[in-house]
């Protein structure tokens, strides 16, 4: 069996319950702490992206990765902004 498709729906999966997670926060502690988990899990993503292209990983790899980048700057913004 391909690893590949059972990553795919793992990371579908992350998505969905961070997502839907968001949507049900209702407290600014609870904004915050899935704030932090958002930055966190975006800049462990792109570590993982830059060390998969860097080990010859395929091109459309720079396009993910560039979404992630953005999110970890909208994200940190929000956490830290004056």
């Amino acid at each position: 069996m391909d690893i590949a498709p059972v990553l795919a729906r793992l990371v579908g999966a992350a998505l969905l319950g961070i997502g839907i997670t968001s949507l049900l926060t209702r407290t600014k502690e609870q904004f915050e702490l899935m704030l932090m988990l958002k930055i966190i899990w975006s800049a462990s993503a792109i570590v993982g992206f830059v060390w998969s292209l860097a080990e010859g990983a395929a091109v459309a790899m720079w396009a993910v990765m560039i979404t992630f980048i953005f999110f970890l700057g909208l994200w940190s913004y929000y956490q830290w902004k004056p």
